[in-house]
């Protein structure tokens, strides 16, 4: 019998560790179909350079421990790949994409490919990001970096396709923005050699931001997710889904300090975003706020506290995870639990008062 079990195991374990095999993935461009290119909006596209380290990787496994347990690879070229959809897109809005130009006054769009990467356990959560440059008549008019997120549930589907969902999703992202700022440069006056970030390239050039190519990083705050209860992975191969888990905050009793911090203010409300850096191991390097609306020092000083003293799953990654997480503080929550405990409270009294008239009374004129 005992021999029975253990084959019973090791036939389990045989599969369970299968089922986290390395995979390929098929990286497919959209359907070019619809595209109207107006002779009259000309775009030089010359390509993103792939700075990658990944080369085909683009995907990371990992178990419910959050471990890396399994790479999955691109059968197709990723830069291959994010370039044609970038052609695919600029046609679609229009533009009459040109592999190469002798007049300068036409925008010539040149970049560098830096993340295309999925993390997945029953979720996915993909991020592209890639630095675009714009040139007109040899003069920088765009330099900016652009990031697109993703983020597929546990819908029922193949692996392969649903990580391929999710990066398409996080590259369309990233894409929809860089035409969003290129079709604000078509709508500047002709000649105007202007930064879509604002100013002159008289005070462009004196910041050196047209010599050679400029990597502008946007400010951390503007990764903060929307949602409460919500964190975005920066940097690092861990599962955002069980991350989430361990900073549920019930599990470090921020609420329970927020409540009574409203008590003596009943103004207080307001949402607060961290960047929270996490060693492989498992420990909190570091918790800093990056955003602060609800400006109490004291719940913020509670919520650093706490999340310094948890102790996250360990995984198999050299770099330090970076995760930025946003917690929403609401006076409407404070005030509906305080009902809910009043309502609570007088329950409670009608049943002990029927308790003494229906049992205890009767027991006493006995």
């Amino acid at each position: 019998m005992q021999f029975r079990w253990q084959v019973l195991v090791m036939v389990v374990a045989l599969f369970a560790g299968s089922a986290m095999g390395d995979g390929q993935i098929q990286l497919r461009n959209s359907n070019d179909a619809g595209m109207t290119p107006d002779s009259a909006k000309r775009v030089v596209f010359a390509g993103l350079q792939d700075k990658r380290a990944e080369g085909s990787s683009v995907a990371q496994v990992q178990n419910s421990f959050g471990e890396h347990v399994a790479d999955w690879v691109a059968i197709n070229d990723v830069g291959t790949w994010v370039n044609k959809e970038i052609e695919i897109q600029l046609g679609k809005k229009g533009y009459r994409v040109l592999g190469e130009s002798s007049d300068s006054s036409i925008v010539r769009l040149t970049g560098q490919l830096f993340k295309v990467q999925v993390t997945a356990y029953t979720d996915c959560a993909a991020t592209v990001s890639f630095f675009l440059r714009a040139e007109r008549s040899g003069l920088a008019v765009l330099e900016k970096k652009y990031r697109g997120f993703s983020e597929s549930g546990e819908r029922k589907e193949p692996l392969a396709d649903k990580l391929g969902r999710s990066l398409d999703g996080a590259l369309q992202m990233a894409i929809g923005l860089m035409l969003a700022d290129l079709d604000s440069l078509g709508k500047e006056r002709e000649g105007a050699i202007q930064s879509i970030q604002g100013g002159n390239h008289a005070a462009a050039e004196q910041t050196g931001t047209i010599s050679g190519i400029h990597e502008e990083q946007e400010p951390i705050s503007s990764m903060c997710p929307a949602g409460d209860h919500a964190l975005v992975i920066l940097k690092g191969k861990r599962s955002p889904r069980y991350t989430l888990e361990k900073l549920k905050p019930p599990n470090l009793g921020i609420r329970e300090f927020y409540f009574r911090r409203y008590s003596t203010d009943p103004n207080l409300q307001g949402n607060i975003c961290l960047l929270i850096k996490i060693d492989a191991p498992g420990k909190v390097l570091s918790s800093e706020v990056i955003y602060n609306t609800l400006n109490d020092q004291p719940t913020e000083e509670i919520i650093k506290q706490k999340i310094g003293k948890i102790g996250f799953y360990p995984i198999k990654d050299t770099t330090v995870s970076e995760v930025v997480y946003s917690l929403h503080f609401k006076a409407s929550e404070v005030r509906s639990k305080q009902s809910a405990a009043r309502a609570g409270s007088s329950i409670g009294l009608l049943l002990m008062l029927f308790f003494n008239i229906f049992f205890v009374w009767p027991l006493l004129m006995n």
